[in-house]
């Protein structure tokens, strides 16, 4: 009696693994992703191969492949724009670059990546735009330069310079200027403007920096001023906005840089054509930017 009890407790435990085993088999045919070759290289290996994940969602994943068979990229689409992580790799096999989309816009850090395996680069987007920092490495994971962008635009730029025995950081500050009109009547008396420098107090980290400007003629073009007629001190994250007189009613320069106090250092020349027409065609042109 104890001998076939075991028995039908071996049958039994016997039956529920194959039972098990059926049904993981059944699961995991139903949920395996579709996928077909979608275009083949010339010596007939695949190309690109698509995955159907979701149907009515329109989701699915890609793979892209080098002619030697090797993967070369991987990412997903919804709806037909990019969505999740998408992955490049070296004919090698080595990481080459990973990023993250959000409705086909890259949202997130980007990182590129030298064969070796050490970083090259860094940034950061939002909305496919630019935006935070941004980090340059050399293959032996120095650092080569360093940028901070503001909604697409740089504002701060650092590059190392290594020499034998120290390292040299050249450094350019940027200011986000907005001109609210670039081409004025002749009974516009003002030229107005903002300036600001959207950075962390870090970057600044103790320099005194001043925005200098002036308005010059036409034949002053391609010139750098050493001390323009007016300057203001500015900060991180305070936007200074200027009325400017015009002393002349025909077109100038507007020309602006940025250098830091107690040393001879201009940064950032600038200079910006001010169309000044007759008001009857100037009251009615729209500059270039915008203006708040």
């Amino acid at each position: 009696m104890k001998n076939l009890l075991e028995t039908m407790k071996k049958i039994s435990i016997s039956l529920l693994i194959v039972s098990l085993s059926i049904y993981l088999t059944i699961f995991n045919s139903c949920n395996q992703p579709e996928c077909s070759i979608a275009k083949k290289h010339e010596n007939g290996k695949a190309e690109i191969i698509n995955c159907i994940i979701n149907e009515s969602e329109k989701y699915l994943c890609h793979e892209t492949y080098f002619e030697t068979g090797d993967l070369e990229s991987k990412f997903c689409t919804r709806k037909d724009k990019l969505s999740g992580e998408v992955v490049f790799f070296y004919k090698s096999g080595s990481l080459k670059s990973k990023s993250f989309y959000k409705d086909d816009k890259r949202e997130g850090t980007l990182i590129n990546y030298y064969e070796n395996g050490q970083i090259e680069s860094k940034c950061d987007y939002k909305e496919d735009v630019m935006d935070g920092e941004r980090f340059g490495f050399f293959k032996d994971g120095r650092p080569y330069y360093y940028y901070f962008y503001k909604n697409g635009d740089f504002v701060y730029f650092k590059k190392y310079l290594y020499g034998d025995d120290s390292t040299i950081i050249d450094e350019v500050f940027k200011p986000i200027v907005k001109i609210e009109k670039d081409t004025l009547g002749t009974d516009v008396k003002h030229l107005k403007f903002s300036a600001e420098l959207p950075i962390p107090d870090s970057l600044l980290n103790g320099k005194e920096l001043y925005f200098a400007y002036q308005m010059n003629p036409i034949s002053f073009r391609d010139s750098i001023i050493d001390e323009p007629a007016h300057r203001f001190r500015i900060a991180p994250r305070e936007k200074k906005s200027v009325n400017l007189p015009l002393t002349e009613s025909s077109t100038q320069l507007f020309y602006y840089h940025v250098f830091q106090k107690d040393k001879k250092l201009i940064m950032n020349p600038t200079e910006i054509i001010i169309t000044v027409l007759p008001t009857s065609l100037g009251s009615s042109t729209v500059g270039a930017g915008s203006f708040d």
